[in-house]
């Protein structure tokens, strides 16, 4: 099981960036019960039990001209799953937006170029099967 100070740590990174200007944060902490945890169509196969989420996300954007901007982001997110190790995950991203704007006002066009890159890991050492 991942260590709760852990799961703090790696969602809270992302918000504290929120303290420059420009930055938009956001962040959740979830909590759930799955009573199908395996995803089994069979009753003697399913597995229950609690799934704890965390997850930050923060952006910048960064004007580059009148109508242009490159808008860079990030993400963390762990879950946790109690009762079985092999489930517990951590993931971390970074994104990068390149937009153009043709026109003024909220219904003017908008070109972007957005790219982004993830990933994740999992407690293989609790797996098996």
């Amino acid at each position: 099981m991942i260590p709760l100070r852990q799961v703090l740590a790696a969602c809270c990174l992302p918000l504290a960036a929120g303290a420059a200007p420009g930055v938009s944060t956001s962040g959740s902490l979830i909590a759930t019960w799955s009573d199908n945890l395996s995803h089994s169509g069979q009753a003697v196969d399913r597995r229950e039990a609690e799934v704890i989420s965390a997850s930050g996300i923060f952006s910048q954007r960064f004007p580059l001209g009148r109508d242009d901007a490159l808008i860079t982001g990030g993400m963390a997110s762990v879950t946790a799953c109690p009762r079985y190790d092999g489930l517990d995950a951590i993931t971390a991203g970074a994104q990068l937006e390149l937009r153009q704007k043709f026109g003024l006002g909220a219904f003017a066009p908008v070109v972007s170029l957005h790219t982004e890159v993830d990933a994740t890991a999992f407690r293989e050492s609790a797996r098996n099967g």
